[in-house]
């Protein structure tokens, strides 16, 4: 219990440094920094906490000043990859978006997310030209998804392109074209590369973070609580988007996570009085353990794809209604290829 609270209490420390700028005194003297900076690189958050601490006149301890090094050098190169990749899709006229990738920098994902609204996966020819880009043998659950994986030749991290559709099973056929639609750029080393629009990076996290997953990142939560203290957002758009997309439940429990850490850290709420629907009973609990803010995933997960499911079928939806059941097949091809390589 002692190591979850002094977790809970590491964790607590990173989010007000990196949304306030800073610490409090006294959690400077006691705490011990190889832990809290192992916190921060486990959940994607290392080098803004760094360059934090340095801005505040706080040097970390130098045994991390090398991961950091590394790591920047490691970003370096997938920004070198992302600016050839929006080169390539400009030059043949191909839509894009990167859904993730640029939004936390100097920190960034361990993958490369790229959406195009084109089905077919020609397109990868055209987008990897010039590139050494070897294609990892796809599997039954990416074929459903719509997704292909690349290992690029100079980059550390691997490439998933999403051709038309989002969605834990592919379900959400329109919704890229929307994100296109609504990007807005974001600079990083002096380029413009384009991500969602602020409501839309919103609406993705409530999408993907919470039915697919049983934790959260302080990269999450940090994005999400900038975001929501920074813009004055569309809620109707948001609300709107988020029934359309049938993930009203799973979008709402994101929030309600969001609230409870950002009421926990900073004793205020971040919300409106009344939005999230769900009351604090209902609602489902989020702690920080064993490195990451953790929840139930079969009692969320499994009430969010039921809630999604019966959502989509109420409103006709069959495309979702449809990928959604083919979910079951996913789950067993998935458990088949860890038995396979046990």
């Amino acid at each position: 219990m002692a190591v979850i609270e002094q977790e809970g209490k590491y964790a607590s420390i990173i989010l007000r440094l990196l949304v306030d700028g800073t610490i409090d005194p006294e959690e400077q003297r006691s705490v011990i920094w190889g832990d809290l900076l192992q916190i921060a690189a486990q959940n994607g958050v290392l080098i803004r906490v760094v360059d934090q601490l340095e801005t505040i006149g706080l040097e970390p301890r130098h045994f991390f000043s090398a991961a950091v090094r590394d790591m920047r050098a490691r970003n370096q190169r997938k920004l070198t990859l992302i600016s050839h990749l929006s080169e390539r899709c400009n030059q043949a006229n191909v839509e894009f978006i990167f859904p993730k990738a640029i939004q936390t920098y100097p920190d960034m994902p361990g993958d490369i997310d790229l959406y195009v609204p084109a089905t077919s996966l020609d397109v990868d020819r055209t987008i990897l030209k010039g590139l050494h880009a070897r294609p990892l043998k796809r599997t039954l659950s990416n074929r459903i998804e719509g997704t292909a994986n690349y290992i690029v030749r100079g980059c550390d991290s691997p490439l998933e392109i999403h051709h038309g559709r989002v969605g834990m099973a592919g379900e959400h056929k329109s919704y890229i074209n929307q994100l296109i639609e609504n990007a807005i750029p974001a600079r990083a080393e002096g380029d413009d590369f384009m991500v969602p629009s602020p409501e839309d990076q919103l609406v993705l996290q409530g999408l993907q973070r919470v039915v697919q997953r049983s934790y959260l990142r302080l990269s999450d939560v940090v994005a999400t609580i900038t975001l929501l203290r920074r813009n004055e957002l569309d809620w109707n758009y948001v609300v709107k988007t988020v029934r359309d997309l049938n993930t009203f439940y799973g979008f709402n429990c994101y929030l309600g996570f969001i609230e409870q850490i950002y009421r926990d850290t900073f004793k205020n709420y971040l919300l409106p009085a009344g939005f999230l629907l769900l009351p604090d009973t209902e609602r489902p609990r989020i702690e920080f353990r064993t490195g990451f803010y953790r929840f139930k995933r079969i009692e969320v997960g499994g009430r969010g794809f039921i809630n999604k499911f019966w959502s989509a079928l109420i409103a006709e939806n069959w495309t979702v209604v449809s990928r959604l059941s083919l979910l079951p097949l996913l789950v067993a091809s998935s458990a088949f290829r860890k038995l396979r390589t046990s």
